[in-house]
């Protein structure tokens, strides 16, 4: 199939205007997106309710209902992009899911982002450390659970496995795509790695950041 995918050809099984079952493929895909739009606007529609209680609304406080908009597309997957906003098209043909990973580097990074804690309304501050103290206690318990169960669990987060339970070959990574940034934050910090075998090595940080690169494309 490579020299169909080199070309930008679509196989017969994946294209839903050729086969039969195109039809179905195309409606699975619909009721998927539809669902995650109904979920986003049920999030906004609560969120918003909660600013209305407190005297606001879009007529006298328009800034703060759009970065509560902004902030349920961040947490259900779909970050803004920014300054290359433009450069969508090309990301999303070169890379895996540009605005996923948009969205989880600027949850990860709110604490820390001056222009977060000037622009974002209380309500959806409070909603975020809400969410992320569940997550962490989440996280926590789930992973309790596992060690219990006889899994090993990494704590190293220069290692790739950090956080994921391990049992023979298999890794368990329910983070909801967090645990990679984590890990490269450790690495880029100390320019340090560790390795599958457990040892740890220094490592260029140009080249910890190319091959995070890599991944991704």
């Amino acid at each position: 199939t490579i020299p169909f995918i080199k070309h930008g050809i679509k196989l017969p099984f994946q294209n839903e205007k050729i086969t039969k079952v195109g039809g179905y493929i195309k409606a699975t895909e619909r009721a998927y997106n539809s669902y995650l739009n109904m979920q986003r606007v049920d999030a906004f529609i609560k969120l918003s309710q909660v600013m209305q209680m407190n005297g606001k609304s879009f007529e006298n406080n328009p800034e703060d209902f759009k970065n509560a908009a902004k902030f349920v597309n961040e947490v259900t997957g779909r970050g803004d992009l920014g300054p290359i906003e433009s450069w969508q098209g090309f990301l999303s043909a070169t890379m895996f899911s540009p605005r996923f990973i948009a969205s989880r580097v600027r949850l990860l990074t709110n604490p820390v982002n001056l222009v977060w804690w000037k622009n974002t309304p209380k309500e959806v501050k409070g909603l975020y450390f809400k969410d992320m103290a569940k997550l962490l206690a989440g996280v926590t318990s789930v992973l309790g659970l596992f060690a219990l169960a006889g899994y090993d669990i990494e704590e190293d987060p220069r290692s790739s496995d950090f956080l994921k339970p391990r049992k023979g070959d298999t890794r368990i990574d329910f983070l909801g795509g967090m645990q990679q940034y984590l890990v490269l934050a450790a690495r880029l910090i100390e320019g340090k790695t560790k390795y599958s075998d457990g040892t740890v090595a220094k490592q260029d940080r140009g080249y910890t950041a190319l091959r995070f690169l890599q991944s991704k494309l």
